[in-house]
Order: structure tokens, then sequence, then C-alpha cells
């Protein structure tokens, strides 16, 4: 089939008619092209311009001759993406992307091997480089921590949801890391190990790791007072009829035979229905606090969903199954 197809269509309604091409995909603008065979995949990561960086440029246009002035860079520094990662069978090529795309030679990357995957973490300070015997830990080109992994067969694929990173092994197996910001060993921040309690019925084939922060992942219901609420407030409805016909019928009554004074007080159903709290005012009390979880896939076909449990809040930290 033709990969460029457009459809033309007629939209809108009178003057607010027009004209439009419909396409099957986006098209990009196409600002360079270079081949570079062998690479199998590929991830941008973050990383901010440093201060000291910045200093060094100004001081070098100072020292030099009048240049012309750069253009603005974007206020929000700290979403550029600053390096691609290629990675290829045998080998990873380390890119820095700026004015101009270059290679990098000496860094902290492990570039001897390939690349399982990479991707930010610690709110995007920081950068996670897995190959397939270990894990590192960078900031920028620096690196801060590795951690060799031995799993009795290679890294095959990891997902990442900050702070945790989950890896699995091509025999299935799993394991998961936590960023620490904790002062040990001289480091300020740490990946530290944390075994998950899986059973092994069955060998893991894919994994995915979720940060929720809609509340709408949960095991238990926050929205019960709500239905408690609605359920009495119905119920109080269908017992309504029968008290405002008891209140004509008592009406009626004192008008005949007794002091008038009493039609005007209020009725006993009016505080009983003002006593109920809102269901908005409880709605909006509550704050759903972001949970993580992880998602795994069987051989035997099977899928799991299981709530990753921060080390500090129980005694049984790891991935606990639902």
């Amino acid at each position: 089939p033709e990969p460029d197809l457009e459809i033309v269509v007629c939209s809108g309604y009178g003057k607010n008619g027009a004209l439009s091409v419909l396409q099957k995909s986006i098209r990009p603008q196409v600002v360079t092209t270079f081949e570079l065979p062998g690479c199998y995949d590929m991830w941008t990561v973050i990383s901010p311009q440093k201060a000291e960086e910045a200093t060094q440029e100004e001081d070098t246009q100072e020292e030099g001759t009048e240049k012309e002035p750069s253009p603005s860079e974007p206020a929000d520094d700290g979403k550029r993406h600053g390096f691609l990662i290629l990675s290829r069978e045998d080998s990873t090529m380390i890119l820095q992307t700026g004015q101009e795309i270059m290679e990098l030679d000496t860094s902290g990357f492990a570039t001897q091997g390939p690349t399982v995957y990479s991707g930010n973490i610690g709110e995007n300070r920081y950068i996670v480089q897995v190959s397939p015997l270990g894990i590192r830990l960078l900031e920028g080109v620096n690196q801060l921590h590795f951690i060799p992994v031995d799993l009795g067969s290679p890294i095959v694929h990891c997902a990442v949801a900050d702070p945790y990173v989950v890896i699995m092994s091509s025999e299935g197996q799993v394991t998961m890391f936590v960023l620490k910001s904790d002062t040990y060993g001289g480091r300020t921040h740490r990946l530290t190990l944390q075994k998950p309690q899986l059973h092994h019925q069955s060998r893991v084939i894919a994994l995915c790791v979720y940060r929720d922060v809609s509340g709408m992942f949960t095991t238990e219901g926050h929205s019960s007072s709500s239905r408690d609420e609605l359920s009495l407030r119905s119920q109080s409805e269908s017992e309504a009829p029968i008290q405002d016909l008891s209140n004509t019928v008592d009406d009626e009554e004192e008008m005949l035979y007794g002091d008038s004074s009493t039609l005007f007080s209020p009725t006993k159903e009016e505080p009983r229905r003002s006593s109920f709290p809102s269901a908005d005012k409880d709605s909006h009390q509550y704050k759903a606090e972001p949970t993580h979880w992880c998602m795994l896939v069987r051989e035997n076909g099977t899928m799991e969903v299981s709530l990753v449990v921060r080390p500090e809040a129980s005694s049984s930290s790891g991935v606990t199954e639902l």
C-alpha cells in the first residue's frame, strides 16, 4: 500500500467550513540523516546543564574575541535531552546532543558491550544504564555507582518507575533495585537491592512497572462513607412522603381544633437531612498518594499485578502479590 496516502475531506459548517487533509501518521521535519549500521535499540536521556559548565562557557567567550550572541536557550534546561544511546550487538555508542551531535570517546557509560536499557531516575537527575551483567548509576557523564548482577543468566529486560528499577534475566529471574539518597560508603545516592517476594510456579517472560498518581489502582475503597451516606439519603427520601402525609393530617387537625402557631415551626425532617455530611467534602479531603505497581506475565499465560512496597513502609520490603 501507498505509505503517503492522504484523504481530503470537507469539515465544519457554514463560515467554519474547511478542507481537511487526513494522513495516516505523523510526518516529522527531517533535519539530518546518517547511517548507523548494526544498531537495534536506542534511548534518549535527560542531562541538565550544570552551572559550572555554563560559567566555563562564559569565561571562554570573554577571553576570546567578540562573538555573535548565541540563540537563547530554553528556560527549563532540566528537561533537555543530553545523550543519545545506541545499542549494538557487541558495543554501545554514546552521542551527546546540543548544537551538534558528536560521539563521546571517554565517559562513565559502558561502551564495550550492548545496552539492555537506559533512562532517567531520581526526578531526571541521574541516568541508569543496564547492561547484561550489571547496572550503572550516572550523573551526566560521571559514573556514581556500579552494581555487578549475577542472576545465573544475562539481563534481557528492564523497567523503571522512579525510584524503582526492575530487571529480568533470560531465565525469568526478577530482581528489583531502589534508589536511595542516604549517605552510605561515601555515596549520597546509590542503588540498593530488594528481593521481591514472588513464587516460582512459572517463568516470567515480560514485566512492566507503573507509577499511579490517580488513586485508581488500589486494594481498598476510600468512598465507603459516601456510599453509606447515599444509601441513608435515599432511605430518608423514601420515608419523606409518609412524613409529609402525617404532617398534613396534623396541620389540618390543628387548624380546626388546636393552636395555629405550630404551623410555622420547622419540621423534623429538615435537621435530619442537614445532619448528613456532604459527599463532595469527603472527596476533596481524600488525596491519592502515588503508588507503584509491577505487572508480570508468565510463560503459562497468567498475568500478575503486584504492589511495590517501599522498604521504609513495610518490614517485608519488595513486591507484594495481590
